[in-house]
């Protein structure tokens, strides 16, 4: 009878790390000079001659807040990796599991989360599995907790839906790795969401996989080859300028204060190339009855109330300026008391166009009242001023109206009914 491996565990995070070189090693420790530097000892990288298929499976295993001000939600996501490993292939332990106690000395994916932020608690550890030919494949697992970005599109809010995305992507060139989506848990546990007082999160799940082809590979490589041939051919001056530039406005990934023209173009070579990627994508849908009640339903009573000042007879021009300059005043004095509440973004947002186009409306009506008084003239009884301010009044309010329902009824019934459909 075969002896299992003992039940130890590996902690840590995906391969995601760099490896540590003689340049980083000492920065985050001040080793006098007459002390001598210990030796590194060097990282261990397994290779393999053939393509290795990879099978990758994704997991929300809970959804934090989302903040759309930071671009950023907060999960933790379970991860899991298969691959093949002809090395432990063994014909009498079918069907049979061990977990993996030495994974540095075996071909690993090197896999990292490409869009998280900061990293909480993580937990790593590998497995061996056997079918029933006794083929062994390993198993590597992890649950990652931190925070994600995401880069919420903002311009239906507050009746936006927003995809919250986990990348999974590998740091081996395209030619040696195949990256393939395990999509057999399609659905998402509502339940484990905490933020569910604003945002509607729906159960299915979507999957995407990335695999660069020959073809895109080689157009990548041809135009590094150009740039590379580019710099070769300016002046020492200015290739030197040039290459200041481009380690002063470029992140050095080996940590070190100096970098040489090799350790460039090392970069050039390895970072630009297309990387294999996986991910699965949770949609969530802001419930938008906050920002209804609390901004928008506010506005439209400070709109509404700017047609009371068409009960002030039209020959008297001043009261009627006077109390459409406050009214109007009063609505700017609450959309600045309400940005807190507003993305900040360069573009304009379904919110921002709804605040825009009441301040328009009552710059219609304090034009009006302006113009009014040309057609008074010094007879307040005359009929033509009167039913000029009439129809002026029709006019606006049926356009105020008009808006206001549109707006409340087109978005509203659009937001549930993507809540109901994915309910």
């Amino acid at each position: 009878m075969e002896e299992s491996p003992s039940p130890l565990r590996s902690r840590g995070r995906i391969d995601s790390l760099p490896p540590i070189t003689s340049e980083t090693a000492h920065t985050t420790e001040f080793i006098p000079d007459s002390t001598p530097k210990p030796k590194l000892q060097k990282v261990k990288t397994i290779t393999r001659k053939d393509k290795v298929d990879v099978q990758i499976k994704i997991k929300f295993l809970k959804i934090g807040d989302i903040c759309t001000a930071e671009e950023m939600f907060k999960a933790t996501v379970f991860m899991q990796a298969k691959w093949l490993e002809p090395s432990l292939d063994h014909p009498s332990k079918k069907f049979h599991s061990f977990e993996l106690l030495n994974p540095e000395d075996y071909w690993t994916p090197s896999l990292s989360v490409d869009n998280l932020l900061d990293e909480g608690k993580s937990k790593l550890w590998h497995l061996v599995s056997y079918n029933r030919h006794g083929k062994a494949s390993i198993i590597q697992r992890a649950t990652v907790r931190g925070s994600f970005h995401e880069s919420m599109e903002l311009v239906q809010f507050p009746f936006d839906s927003q995809e919250l995305t986990i990348t999974v992507t590998t740091n081996l060139d395209a030619e040696k790795i195949c990256l393939h989506i395990d999509d057999s848990e399609s659905m998402l546990n509502p339940s484990n969401f905490s933020d569910c007082s604003e945002w509607f999160l729906h159960e299915e799940l979507k999957y995407q996989v990335y695999n660069p082809t020959q073809s895109q590979i080689a157009q990548v490589q041809a135009v590094q080859k150009r740039k590379m041939r580019g710099r070769s051919q300016v002046k020492p001056c200015d290739q030197k300028n040039s290459y200041v530039n481009d380690v002063m406005t470029s992140e050095n990934v080996y940590g070190a204060s100096e970098a040489t023209g090799d350790e460039h173009e090392m970069k050039d070579d390895e970072v630009n190339l297309p990387r294999s990627t996986a991910c699965v994508m949770a949609k969530a849908t802001r419930k938008p009855m906050f920002y209804v009640l609390n901004i928008t339903l506010f506005m439209m009573i400070l709109g509404a109330l700017i047609f009371s000042t068409f009960a002030i007879e039209c020959s008297l021009i001043g009261n009627r300026l006077q109390t459409t300059s406050t009214i109007m005043l009063s609505n700017i004095a609450f959309k600045l008391a309400v940005g807190n509440a507003m993305p900040r973004v360069s573009y304009f947002t379904y919110m921002d166009f709804y605040i825009l186009i009441t301040l328009v409306q009552m710059g219609l009506v304090l034009g009006w009242h302006a113009v009014v008084k040309q057609l008074c003239g010094d007879d307040d009884n005359d009929s033509t001023a009167l039913w000029a301010d009439k129809i002026a009044l029709m006019v606006l309010g049926a356009f105020y109206v008009l808006f206001n329902t549109v707006f409340l009824t087109k978005n509203l019934t659009r937001v549930y009914r993507i809540s109901s459909t994915s309910a």
